[in-house]
This record gives C-alpha cells, sequence and structure tokens, in this order.
C-alpha cells in the first residue's frame, strides 16, 4: 500500500508541475497541490477497483457514443460543413482516431500487461 500511494503522489507531481519547475518548486508542490491531486488519484483508483469493468465501460460508451452522434449530426446540419462532413472529413477524422488513438491505447495497454504474461 505504501508503494502504491508513494507511485500515486509521484504521478501527481509529474502530472501537476510544469516542465520548467526548479527543484524546489517540486518540493514545494509535493506539499501543497501534489499531495491533494495524490489523495484524489489514490481515491479514483479506490473506486475504479470498486465499481466494476462493465460498469465504468457501459458509463463511458455511453458518454462516447453521446459525443460522437452529437459532433457528427451537428455537422452534418450546419451550413458551412454539411456539404464535406460526410464525404470526406468524417472518413478521414475515423481513419486518423483509429490508426493513432486507438493503436496507441491497444498497444500501450498490451505493452502494460506484457510482464504479468508469465505470472
Amino acid at each position: 500500500m505504501k508503494r502504491f500511494i508513494l507511485a500515486s503522489l509521484l504521478l501527481a507531481v509529474a502530472v501537476c508541475e510544469p516542465a520548467y519547475a526548479g527543484v524546489m518548486e517540486v518540493i514545494e508542490a509535493i506539499g501543497h497541490d501534489g499531495l491533494f491531486a495524490g489523495l484524489g488519484v489514490v481515491v479514483l483508483l479506490y473506486l475504479f477497483k470498486i465499481v466494476p469493468n462493465d460498469k465504468i465501460q457501459a458509463v463511458v460508451g455511453k458518454f462516447a457514443d453521446f459525443l460522437g452522434r452529437t459532433a457528427t449530426l451537428n455537422l452534418a446540419k450546419w451550413k458551412w460543413s454539411a456539404p464535406f462532413w460526410n464525404q470526406y472529413i468524417e472518413p478521414f477524422f475515423i481513419d486518423l482516431l483509429d490508426n493513432t488513438v486507438v493503436t496507441f491505447m491497444d498497444k500501450f495497454k498490451d505493452a502494460l500487461r506484457s510482464d504479468n504474461a508469465n505470472a
């Protein structure tokens, strides 16, 4: 549990601190912003362990579906984007997401699980 809390605090400091921060600013952030962000990360990770994965995936999937439908329906209706959206922009945008974001997340997830292959 100590390693988990320490890792969460270090992750919070790495995320919260700007890249140009000096050593003293990092030490101050651990005491101020980093502590609260680290505790927030710990609570969030704990909640993710309590709530079943299928429920989390259902909520995230429903939200993503809502965003996608809202974006495509609105972009297909606006007078300045309607002639181009369905025929030109949407297919390329979907390919861009699929070839970059989706592939990155799949490979990153596989790499994180790679050390558990022998377990």
